[in-house]
Parts: structure tokens; C-alpha cells; sequence
């Protein structure tokens, strides 16, 4: 019975770590997909400025805008973890409810349940092994 539970809780595990693969798979080549698109339309966007104005100015043009871009990333990254170390922790936490106490011994309104339940436990021990014996 012990290693039934442990093969099923290895095949859970594996099947767990499968499906946790394949979604970083897919978000690897979801980023690198977007990546050669960025790519692309920064060459559009370098080849047209190229025409209009030559390739030294749109070299600096192009450059300056990236590292605009990066330096506003980097003033919001500072910025929200200034914030969430400023984040005050909430004064008053939720009150806990008391769980109620499993009686000790079974009164009469559990009682039914609990011959429901042993019955169902022994009828379904016996048909597993009468189809083991199969």
C-alpha cells in the first residue's frame, strides 16, 4: 500500500515537472520570437531614418532613443522597489478562527457516518482484492 502511494506521488511529480517544462519552453521561445521582431522593426526603423537623414545621424538618433528607453525602465524598476520597500505591513492582521475540536469519541450524530464511511472503506478493500485475485 506504501509504495502504491509513492509511485503515485512520483508519477504526480514527474507529470508536474513535465508540464512545467514545456511552459517554459514556451515562454522561451514566446520571448525569443518577440525578440527577432524587435529586432526587425528596429532595422526598419534604423533603414528608414538611414534614407532620410544618413547613417551617422540615425545611428545617433537610434542610439539615444535605446538609451532613453533603458534609462525610464531603470527609473521605474527603482521607483516600484522604493515602494514596496517603503510598504508599511498591515497594523491589525486578520483574527484567526478557532478550528473546533474532533470530538474524542463518537457521539450519535457522527456515529452514522463513521459505520457509512468504515463500511464503504472494507467494501472497497475487498472488491480491490477480489480483482487482484482476478
Amino acid at each position: 500500500m506504501f509504495s502504491s502511494l509513492l509511485h503515485r506521488a512520483e508519477r504526480d511529480v514527474k507529470d508536474g515537472a513535465r508540464k512545467l517544462l514545456w511552459s517554459a519552453l514556451a515562454v522561451v521561445i514566446a520571448g525569443l520570437t518577440a525578440g527577432v521582431g524587435v529586432c526587425f522593426v528596429l532595422l526598419w526603423a534604423y533603414m528608414t531614418l538611414s534614407a532620410e537623414v544618413g547613417p551617422r545621424m540615425a545611428s545617433l538618433v537610434m542610439g539615444l532613443g535605446l538609451i532613453v528607453c533603458a534609462a525610464v525602465v531603470l527609473a521605474l524598476s527603482a521607483h516600484q522597489a522604493r515602494l514596496e520597500r517603503t510598504k508599511t505591513p498591515d497594523p491589525q492582521p486578520a483574527p484567526h478562527r478557532a478550528l473546533k475540536p474532533a470530538p474524542s469519541d463518537p457521539d450519535i450524530e457522527t456515529l452514522p457516518s463513521l459505520v457509512a464511511f468504515t463500511a464503504a472503506f472494507v467494501l472497497a478493500r475487498y472488491l480491490a482484492n477480489r480483482k487482484a485475485d482476478e
